[in-house]
């Protein structure tokens, strides 16, 4: 009894000890593959040649940046999802308001709705069609999510970046192209001299 007693105790240490090794291992297994990402975060990044109060930052502005993105995208995109999809609506129902031949109604309706659009002046139909444009440009910019003084400063700032590339483009472009063409194409004195 001493002996099965002694045995059935070693076989039941040797169970756990040899579950105990195998969790050890899985756990050993899954920090090697962690550092192994790191190590690749580190090389992909080349953060490795930072000192580590450098990769310390670096990462910490990352994260934040990450972070950000995703909450962001997890509070504003079903909204702006659910406005797209409210907006394509409208449009697709304005769309059909319009044009006659999609209209199923009868034509008394289409008599009355031409007898609406003569009464309105041409100003009306422009602002309509630019209001809506303006519409179109902040769903798809996502302005629309942002204070009316927000949405003028990136306007704005938007438009100065496109005016002085524009601008850039008609003064510097003609110049550049002058010097390669210049630097290319040889000159008539430096062909006849040779």
């Amino acid at each position: 009894m001493i002996i099965r007693f002694f045995f059935d105790t070693k076989l039941s240490y040797t169970f756990k000890h040899s579950y105990w090794k195998t969790m050890i291992s899985y756990i050993r297994r899954v920090f090697k593959f962690i550092h192994w990402l790191y190590l690749q975060y580190l090389l992909n990044t080349a953060l490795y040649m930072l000192e580590p109060w450098e990769r310390l930052l670096f990462s910490t502005l990352l994260f934040a940046i990450l972070s950000t993105a995703l909450y962001s995208a997890l509070v504003f995109l079903p909204h702006h999802i659910r406005s797209m999809e409210k907006f394509s609506n409208n449009s697709i129902m304005n769309v059909t308001r319009r044009t006659p031949y999609l209209n199923t109604s009868s034509k008394n309706d289409d008599e009355s709705m031409m007898k609406q659009t003569r009464k309105s002046s041409w100003f009306n139909c422009l602002y309509q069609t630019l209001q809506h444009l303006y519409m179109q440009f902040l769903l798809v910019t996502t302005l629309y999510v942002m204070e009316p003084w927000e949405r003028i400063l990136m306007i704005s700032i938007f438009f100065c970046v496109i005016s002085l590339v524009t601008y850039s483009a008609f003064v510097y472009i003609p110049f550049h192209i002058h010097n390669i063409l210049h630097l290319t194409i040889p000159n008539l004195s430096t062909v006849l001299i040779r």
